[in-house]
């Protein structure tokens, strides 16, 4: 979660505080926070397909996707 973040310009300051960019991002990660709460809690069981991130973007994976299957014709 943290490399998702970082990818997102946040960034730290001299004194270890942490820089974000615009607000969407401030919220995006005060929301990864509270689900990492929750699962340190047992309030909230992440699995495969609705995991802390997922939750926290607000998006579900596609149904019907297959991960890792196939040929990579590099």
């Amino acid at each position: 979660l943290l490399r998702y973040l970082l990818a997102r310009k946040m960034t730290y300051n001299d004194d270890g505080s942490i820089n974000f960019p615009n607000d969407a991002v401030r919220q995006l990660a005060k929301r990864i926070q509270a689900l990492q709460a929750q699962v340190a809690n047992g309030t909230f069981v992440p699995n495969r397909e609705d995991d802390v991130l997922s939750q926290a973007l607000g998006m579900k994976e596609h149904p019907g996707r297959a991960r890792g299957v196939g040929l990579v014709p590099w």
